[in-house]
């Protein structure tokens, strides 16, 4: 450790630069391309769409990980100090193991959402690339035993809706401006007629996420009791963006009725023990905090996809179609319905966009079914910079910027 002006300085700092440096290059190539439509020039269509991130640099970042790490262990052999090491002293898994079980997990955690639709392959590639780079003393106020890149993968999140925010925004100024200030409302008044259209499936949500709430509570009460497993430090914000992110698979769960009745029969036989055995009455409050967790995801899912459905799909020519461009939902569910077309010619659609040979397929069958139709594209905007903002964000508060 050095002392400069004051501030203590530790040798795990010296790779902080290095990983956001990674991360802006990164951020810049994904943003730059989209700048003309960002700044008013180019319609969406017209723009060429988000970059792609360089696997050059990814490489780099990489190799110079690889090079930290052989570093760091000859720095402690020859005796060295390392604050990351320190932090986790006396841990049942050595300092090592937490690097190497949070880099798999990180890289895991990108090609799952990658395949979920989520993210591109290059930004699920920088998420676990910066979770090898960052040393694990960056997130030491919210260290997770398991996963301490959590906190990278929250405060990315926060920059998305904070961008999501300031862009919203700026659309509802324009709109007022424009002589429009009926924007927010009709966007409201969406997300409201799609709560009043689906109660049934709203109520049956809710039974499903109280089953998986409850579940999990009483997984981690035994873990903690009888297994000591250390996964205490699992809490509220990471399960809530972990079902957030899997709402629409943990959905598609709605369609086999054995899972309704196992979540009711959860739900049911907690709500007994709760209001009839428990004497201390904490049972009690944790049913109200996990309902109350629950129908928060809910309501502002349906609000977030309104709000998506509202501003992130454009109808546009289909003979404007181009690669790298993604279809809007509503347009994948009309392609699904043209069963071997959809088969046999566009499977399968990647979250990176369209492939040259999918465009032309698609072009094609415009030419013969529909020449001067629209196609719905959904509007998409680069995520490295957000992964670029959230790894600033971790190394600034050196843990979750919220917690609830």
């Amino acid at each position: 450790m050095w002392e400069i002006y004051g501030l203590e300085i530790w040798i795990d700092d010296l790779m902080i630069p290095v990983a956001l440096a990674i991360a802006g290059i990164t951020a810049w190539t994904d943003l730059k391309p989209m700048l003309p439509h960002l700044m008013g020039k180019v319609s969406y269509e017209k723009s060429p769409g988000g970059g792609r991130i360089s696997n050059r640099i990814l490489l780099l970042g990489l190799g110079l990980g690889v090079a930290w790490h052989l570093f760091t262990w000859f720095w402690l052999w020859i005796g060295g100090d390392l604050y990351s090491a320190n932090m986790l002293a006396g841990r049942s898994v050595s300092y090592w193991g937490h690097v190497a079980i949070n880099t798999g997990i990180s890289f895991a955690l990108g090609f799952l959402l990658w395949t979920l639709g989520l993210w591109a392959a290059g930004d699920g590639k920088l998420f676990g690339l910066l979770s090898l780079l960052l040393p694990l003393a960056a997130y030491h106020d919210n260290y997770l035993t398991w996963f301490p890149s959590f906190v990278l993968f929250f405060n990315t999140f926060i920059a998305v809706f904070a961008i999501l925010l300031l862009e919203f925004s700026t659309r509802l100024m324009i709109q007022v401006r424009q002589g429009g200030p009926g924007y927010l409302g009709q966007v409201m008044e969406k997300a409201v007629t799609a709560l009043k259209e689906n109660k049934a499936m709203v109520l049956k949500l809710l039974v499903l996420f109280l089953g998986i709430f409850t579940t999990i509570r009483l997984l981690r009460h035994f873990m903690r009791l009888v297994l000591d497993m250390g996964f205490g430090d699992i809490n509220k914000t990471m399960i809530y963006v972990i079902l957030f992110m899997l709402f629409k698979p943990v959905t598609k769960l709605l369609k086999y009725k054995p899972t309704i009745w196992v979540a009711s029969a959860i739900v049911i036989g907690y709500g007994i023990w709760a209001f009839v055995f428990d004497p201390t009455g904490e049972a009690k409050h944790h049913l109200t905090d996990i309902g109350a967790l629950a129908l928060s995801i809910i309501l502002f899912r349906f609000a977030y996809d309104a709000y998506l459905k509202a501003t992130d799909e454009r109808l546009i020519s289909a003979t404007l179609l181009r690669v790298k461009m993604v279809l809007s939902d509503e347009t994948v569910r009309k392609f699904k319905e043209r069963d071997e077309f959809y088969r046999q010619r566009l499977r399968p659609l990647e979250p990176d966009g369209l492939l040259p040979s999918q465009v032309e397929a698609i072009h094609e069958w415009y030419e013969e079914n529909d020449p001067d139709g629209t196609i719905g594209i959904a509007r998409t905007l680069p995520f490295a910079p957000a992964l670029f903002i959230g790894a600033i964000i971790t190394v600034v508060v050196r843990g979750l910027l919220l917690v609830f």
